[in-house]
């Protein structure tokens, strides 16, 4: 399975909402979304690292 984040918004304080795709095997799922929490003042990568985190965890449950 493989999760590629396609874009990261800023919503307000600590939200952000991540969109992202999903595709491994015969399934592929796009456009989903996952709200999250994260650091306005962290770097790009380290709030990208924070939405894949999320993406995966939201997958899991």
């Amino acid at each position: 399975m493989t999760i590629t984040i396609t874009s990261i918004s800023h919503q307000s304080g600590a939200i952000f909402t991540a969109q992202f795709t999903v595709t491994g095997g015969s399934l592929t799922h796009s456009e989903l979304a996952v709200e999250f929490q994260s650091d306005a003042s962290k770097s790009f990568a380290d709030v990208q690292a924070d939405a894949l985190s999320a993406a995966t965890k939201a997958l899991q449950s």
